[in-house]
């Protein structure tokens, strides 16, 4: 003891010179008991000083040996300082021949020494009542000096004598194993009086947080004294890895965790949403949105520790692409992609190739030559990947068939005969020039030409593929028809001559002076009078008629009847009978003799024999030959025949047949074969609707005609569209369907297809042979008729790859080895289905170290796919080894490994950089470290067929400076946590934070600050990290832009502020802009530029006043809309373009509304007026007139203008006239009317065409009257 400088001095040597140990100055305080150690290590040349527990200096000395039983062990004394004794008490000393840690002199340094924790332990001089040595080595002391025992009373655990009092014996309560960070509350069974314990409490209870030896001194109500110790073991938290944060697309499945399972520890992820697994430490998940995932391990102690992960989920790529397009062949047609959500810039991908502009961009032209599936994948900016399919379909151009002349008669309609194939029930026609055609919009219309031309027509498909053809239209050669007279063209009655038609005709129709003759010879013996003509029918079918021939005939007395008219009368006829003038006394009889009339002319209706009698100027009688004047029966007929058919069949249509009769056929919409005069018609319908058939029958006996009609109903015919792959693979199976499918459909399949299942419109196909085949379907309408139409595919079967899967090598292999699979050579890419999943690659090899079944796909270069035989890799297990122990020390440590071993048979160690203490087969292993630098340490374990190799590396340093590893983000947001970690090895762990001193491995921290670690390890090393500044956020929150009112039924526009992402409204909706559409509060959650979220403050959005509901007044045929800023006028619901005024002129009878807007922008709609009948408006005219008296005055009343008097009816209308009496007087046929004071009213009323024509004037006398001019007044109209 050094009084001047109040320090203790440590004394070691076998020999000069000594090595002394001074403690700091002042460190000596007295009056007080204080515990003095030092740990000295001659081999490293370093010693430790403490006081009570606490290291106060480390000093360095020359490295040298101690023999701990040579020499002697001074206590309170110094030999090369005469009379230096310690002035003052000891109550204890040990001496121990091994390193003692700060832990342990701490946890006994006043307490007695446990039986338990007495190893190395030399000299143990109590001082009770000798200088004995408690320890079993005997190195009794002997007095130097002066010193003398005293018994005397201590403020701590150490005791000499033995208790008198009756001994009971002290029962912690609390639990001895807990984990890091927990608190123990210590107790006891027994209740003492009063309590002592190690932590300073003299409480029943005492609250430690730390591992170590524990002990209490306590006295019963009768001072009695009892102590003991207890060890409390902390065991450090779990070790949580659930790896690094992820980044996913949205629906994309990925693996979070990384740790081994042990099955004594229990696994916890928090939330569960998306996961296969909740309970254990590596799952799937399946990412739908950005979550933070944490897990909660408790090992087997029940200490629990936890680790977060963040996934970050990209959005979904969503894509618009219809189902199908048409295009006619030889055209090509744009692919309406259209990217719906991602995030841009976009990669395009599209397959086939053929027949594509390009297959990296949005939008290609497709110009396929068959119908083709397109598929494409699209990739955004953070790799998600979406993939849909658009089907082109190749429509073939309509073929049309029309020929390039056709001729026809003058005065004569011919049918233009376009078909087209195939025919389909939508089609448009379109003919150029239109004149003279019966309908330029018909398939085959009627033309009707003044001189040839030529017709051109476009057909456009339902599909828009357009064909284009041309017809010109001639006229036949012209017929020459004349009549030769074979003889004299005059002669005397009762003779005749011969004529003679141009011959080379089928038949003749002679025309006489009294009758017509159809279907004769080429000669006619003229008898009569008059002229003589004929017509014939060519072979082309037209008419020609001949000049007239005329024929005189001289006889006596014989006066000539002309007949107008036709002879026999047809039902209803008159003819008229008229011979020549210059007579006298006409008269007519009929067959009985009676005199049915008089004069030249004689009208008769009714059949019977006719005679005209009279004489000339000289008296002479002369009378006509008899008229025969005969009554025909009417030829009427019906016509038989279907009445419904389908279009483009056949047909036959009837009349009663009869020699005596010709017909005439004329029909519409369809073409018609028949003779000329027949009664049968056949017809081919090519028109849909309800069509015409017309007959006129004409009684070639009588002249009469008759003619009668009937309505055919053409219905059309289904025109399926077969649509579906014609290109498939062996064995697929395929589905076809029918576009616009109407009836029901009888599938015909190909010999060797397979029928899979059928619905009303589609079939599913299996086609199990390569090859080609057609598929076709009739499809039959519903209906009692069953109309029916076809379409067929050819479809094209493609044989598969061959594909065969090999393995080398082919026998089992050791975890942790591999194999090589190697397929057929020659493909583009490679399909590999692994047990992991399937893997897509170009290369026609796959390494593999893990076990299952293997197959191997291809594709053909037309897309068919084969699959491999399975091939089976068996992984033998190899021994399970896993090493443990420190990894970072100081020179000189001595440290102890355990190999964790499973599966093997035998082991074997190996050390670099290190001595190894003992055997080396077992499963641990001591190793003394002896130099600086990088040690390893490695357990090599075998079962007989594999091998399993384990290691660790070690740094052994003369002291230590870990580093902080961040597991997460180097700046938080608010609520949000990172884990630091000063990495493994060390013996004990102290970190310096914000929130104080915590212990462990690593820490969850969430406030700023600065943290630092500082670490202990063997060889007394120790050391401490850099400082690791945190910063956490404070985000700012998003502003919600927008209008704060909206009228009912309408929708406004919420926009967040800029320079935010990941919007998502209180509602659900995603984005920065939010519709709305009903009143309410609004706000918005969003990522600022440092990924934290904020949410901004509610926005609310009202409703505005509901707005006046608008009124509607008619004034007559007009109606007025009360008062607003704007109004829009509607009729049975539709709007009306350009009716925006206040007032709506009513031309139609509806229902009528108006729509106004108030000043808030609030549409409403008024109540339903209802215009049955219009109300007729007139606007009428009367004159200005100037006149003097005695003038004739025409007053013509003018209608200038109308309203509505069609729509109410009005065909008639009255007026009242009103003026001074004195200065007109009513003449010739006006009305008079009558006075009514000075006034004379005149009525007068007419038609409305009267009146709009001027034909209704009021004829007037001016007179004289008392004043210059008077008006002119309609009281009434």
């Amino acid at each position: 003891f050094e009084k001047k400088n109040q320090r203790i001095a440590f004394v070691t040597a076998t020999g000069p010179p000594d090595i002394l140990y001074w403690t700091p100055n002042n460190s000596f305080l007295a009056g007080t008991w204080q515990h003095f150690a030092v740990v000295v290590n001659g081999p490293l040349g370093r010693a430790r000083v403490y006081i009570n527990g606490e290291l106060i200096i480390s000093p360095k000395f020359s490295s040298r040996q101690f023999d701990c039983k040579s020499g002697l062990a001074w206590c309170g004394y110094h030999d090369n300082d005469v009379g230096a004794y310690f002035d003052g008490l000891i109550d204890e000393a040990r001496y121990w021949n091994v390193e003692r840690t700060q832990e342990q002199i701490r946890a006994t340094k006043d307490i007695d020494l446990p039986p338990n924790d007495r190893e190395g332990l030399v000299g143990w001089w109590r001082f009770c009542d000798s200088y004995e040595d408690y320890s079993d080595q005997g190195n009794h002391g002997t007095e130097v000096g002066s010193p003398r025992l005293e018994l005397i009373s201590l403020p701590f655990g150490i005791t000499c004598w033995p208790d008198p009092c009756e001994a009971h014996d002290i029962v912690f309560t609390g639990n001895r194993e807990v984990c890091i960070g927990d608190t123990v509350v210590l107790g006891t069974t027994f209740p003492y009086h009063r309590y002592y314990w190690s932590t300073g409490d003299t409480t029943s209870t005492t609250r430690v947080m730390a591992a170590g030896l524990y002990s209490l001194i306590a006295f019963d109500s009768l001072d009695c004294r009892e102590t003991a110790s207890v060890y409390v073991n902390i065991h450090p938290k779990p070790e949580v890895d659930v790896g690094p944060n992820i980044t996913v697309c949205h629906g994309v499945d990925t693996t979070i965790g990384n740790m081994p399972h042990r099955p004594d520890w229990r696994y916890v992820w928090h939330p569960s949403t998306g996961l296969s697994n909740s309970r254990t430490p590596v799952t799937r998940v399946t990412a739908d949105s950005t979550r933070t995932y944490t897990l909660t391990v408790t090992d087997d102690i029940g200490c629990t520790a936890e680790a977060s992960v963040l996934i970050t989920v990209y959005e979904r790529v969503l894509l618009n692409l219809k189902d199908s397009v048409s295009v006619c062949r030889g055209d090509s047609v744009s692919l309406p992609l259209q990217v719906l959500q991602g995030e841009e810039p976009y990669s395009y991908l599209w397959s086939p190739s053929r027949g594509l502009d390009s297959t990296t961009i949005g939008q290609p032209v497709a110009s396929p030559d068959s119908t083709t599936w397109y598929f494409v994948t699209v990739w955004d900016r953070n790799g998600c990947t979406a993939i849909d399919s658009i089907l082109v379909i190749v429509r073939e151009l309509p073929t049309t068939m029309l020929p390039d002349t056709v001729y026809t008669c003058r005065n004569q309609e011919v049918i233009l005969p376009l078909d087209v194939y195939p025919l389909r029930t939508t089609m448009l026609f379109q003919w150029e020039p239109t004149e003279g055609l019966s309908n330029p919009a018909a398939q085959r219309p009627r033309a009707l030409i003044e001189e040839p031309t030529t017709y051109s027509v476009l057909v456009t498909d339902l599909y828009g593929c357009t064909a284009e053809d041309s017809v010109t239209v001639l006229f036949h050669p012209p017929t020459i028809i004349g009549i030769s007279v074979m003889g004299e063209s005059t002669f005397c009655m009762n003779d005749s001559v011969l004529l003679t038609a141009t011959p080379g005709y089928a038949s003749y129709r002679w025309q006489t002076p009294s009758r017509a003759i159809p279907d004769t010879a080429g000669s006619l013996m003229a008898r009569e009078a008059g002229p003589y003509i004929v017509s014939v029918i060519d072979s082309n079918g037209c008419d020609a008629v001949s000049p007239p021939v005329r024929i005189s005939v001289y006889w006596a007395f014989e006066l000539p009847v002309r007949v107008t008219g036709s002879n026999p009368l047809c039902p209803g006829d008159t003819v008229v009978l008229e011979t020549d003038e210059g007579y006298e006394g006409y008269y007519w009889t009929d067959d009985s003799g009676a005199v049915v009339g008089t004069g030249t002319v004689l009208r008769v209706g009714h059949a019977g024999t006719y005679r005209v009698f009279a004489h000339d100027s000289r008296g002479c009688a002369g009378r006509s030959q008899p008229i025969i004047v005969r009554m025909a029966a009417s030829p009427g007929t019906a016509i038989l025949g279907p009445l419904e058919v389908c279009l483009g069949s056949d047909h036959e249509y009837r009349a009663a047949p009869s020699s005596a009769r010709s017909f005439q056929w004329s029909v519409t919409g369809g073409e018609s074969q028949f003779t000329p005069d027949s009664a049968i018609l056949s017809m081919h319908w090519t028109e849909v609707g309800e069509l015409s058939l017309r007959l006129r029958i004409i009684d070639s006996t009588s002249g009469c005609t008759d003619s009668t009609e009937i309505r055919v109903t053409v219905v059309p015919r289904p025109m399926p569209v077969l649509v579906g792959p014609v290109e498939v693979c062996a064995g697929d199976s395929a589905s076809y369907f029918l576009e616009h499918r109407e009836g029901v459909l009888d599938w015909q399949l190909p010999s060797g297809a397979e029928q899979l299942s059928a619905t009303d419109d589609t079939i599913r196909i299996r086609w199990p042979v390569a090859g080609s085949y057609y598929l076709r379907v009739e499809e039959r309408a519903p209906g009692a008729l069953a109309c029916s139409g076809t379409d067929s595919l050819l479809i094209q079967v493609h044989a598969l790859p061959d594909i065969q899967l090999t393995m080398e090598p082919p026998s089992s292999i050791c975890e942790g080895d591999s194999v090589v699979l190697t397929a057929t050579e020659g493909y583009d890419r490679y399909a590999w289905m692994t047990p992991d999943g399937i893997l897509d690659t170009t290369s026609n090899t796959l390494w593999t170290g893990n076990p299952g079944v293997y197959t191997v796909s291809v594709s053909s270069p037309v897309g068919c796919t084969a699959t491999s035989d399975p091939v089976e890799v068996t992984v033998l297990p190899a021994p399970e080894v896993h090493v443990t122990g420190p990894r970072h020390f100081c020179v000189g440590a001595t440290a102890v490994y355990k190999a964790s071993l499973a599966n093997f048979t035998s082991c074997s160690w190996s050390v670099r950089g290190g001595m190894i203490l003992g055997d080396t087969d077992r499963d641990s292993l001591v190793v003394f470290w002896d130099g600086l630098g990088t040690g390893f340490i490695a357990v090599e374990a075998n079962n007989g067929a594999c091998s399993a190799l384990d290691s660790l590396t070690v740094e052994v340093a003369d002291s230590l400076h870990p580093e902080i590893i961040v597991h997460g983000p180097l700046s938080l947001c608010p609520g949000d946590s990172v884990r630091l970690d000063a990495g493994e090895g060390y013996l004990s762990y102290e970190w310096h934070t914000p929130l104080g001193v915590l212990y462990g491995q690593s820490i969850t921290v969430t406030l700023a600050g600065t943290y630092r670690v500082h670490v202990t390890s063997f060889g007394d090393c120790a050391g401490s990290s850099d400082p690791f500044e945190l910063r956490v956020w404070n985000p700012v929150p998003p502003v919600v832009l927008g209008p704060t009112a909206m009228c009912p039924g309408d929708t406004v526009v919420l926009e967040a502020s800029a320079g935010y992402t990941d919007h998502q409204w209180t509602n659900g909706t995603i984005g920065r802009f939010l519709e709305v559409s009903q009143p309410g509060s609004y706000a918005v959650q969003a990522v600022d530029s440092n990924g934290c979220t904020a949410v901004s403050s509610p926005h609310s959005v009202v409703y505005y006043p509901p707005a006046p509901v608008p009124e509607i007044t008619r004034e007559g045929n007009q109606l007025v809309a009360s008062v607003s800023r704007s109004w829009q006028w509607y009729r049975n619901d539709t709007l009306l373009q350009g009716e925006v005024g206040r007032t709506h002129t009513v031309t139609a009878p509806g229902r009528y509304t108006v729509e106004t807007l108030d000043e808030n922008g609030c549409r409403s709609r008024s109540d339903i007026i209802d215009i049955e009948r219009l109300r007729g408006l007139a606007t009428v005219r009367l004159p200005h007139l100037r006149v003097s008296p005695g003038d004739s005055v025409r007053i013509f009343i003018s209608l200038e203008g109308t309203a509505g008097l069609e729509s109410a009816g009005a065909e008639q209308f009255t007026a009242m006239l009103r003026y001074h009496s004195s200065m007109l007087v009513p003449l010739d046929g006006t009305n008079p009317g009558q006075c009514e004071g000075a006034d004379r009213l005149i009525p007068f009323s007419g038609s409305l065409s009267q009146l709009l024509n001027g034909a209704l004037p009021l004829h007037f006398l001016a007179t004289l009257g008392d004043r210059d001019s008077i008006p002119l007044l309609l009281d009434e109209f």
